[in-house]
């Protein structure tokens, strides 16, 4: 992966890549769809202008705030007094490198809606998705899916975007 290439993309784009190697990773293990409504926030934040909206939901939804655990993720214990049963039980059937790339995702997404756009604060969680990848031997997504989602748009942050549209241009949707 050339991590310099990231430097040229938006935050929405940095999300986006992050969201397929999800995909990817539970396509390698052959594990079952995401959670719909875990599903249905993730997808949010590409498509959405009302980011507070989001994180205040993406808080609910967090691993480490279903899951007693270590991050990163070694060694985890479900919270019954957390959140609705079908969510522990996603969780718990997750290999720990889905869980790992669920919490960095949505940790892009938080790290820099409050201020300016700055680079910094979201370029280590897609390096830290495409280093679990590659630590799995897991197919990275094609870097050229960066290239629609320059850093020159909307401050930094990007486009919003039909996320389902890309993902079928992309095949991760048949």
């Amino acid at each position: 992966m050339n991590i310099e290439l990231l430097h040229s993309v938006s935050i929405r784009g940095r999300y986006f890549y992050g969201y397929c190697c999800l995909l990817s990773t539970i396509q390698k293990y052959t594990l079952e769809p995401i959670y719909k409504p875990l599903d249905k926030i993730l997808k949010n934040f590409v498509e959405t202008d009302q980011l507070d909206d989001w994180q205040g939901r993406v808080d609910e939804f967090m691993p480490s705030r279903i899951l007693e655990v270590d991050f990163p993720l070694i060694h985890c214990v479900a919270s019954t007094d957390k959140k609705s049963n079908g969510l522990i039980k996603y969780y718990s059937e997750q290999p720990f490198v889905v869980l790992n790339i669920i919490e960095e995702l949505m940790w892009l997404g938080i790290s820099n809606l409050y201020g300016g756009f700055d680079s910094k604060h979201t370029l280590p969680y897609i390096i830290q998705i495409v280093k679990y990848l590659e630590e799995e031997n897991i197919d990275l997504p094609n870097e050229g899916i960066l290239t629609i989602f320059p850093v020159s748009e909307d401050r930094g942050w990007g486009k919003r975007i039909d996320i389902d549209s890309l993902l079928i241009a992309y095949g991760y949707i048949v």
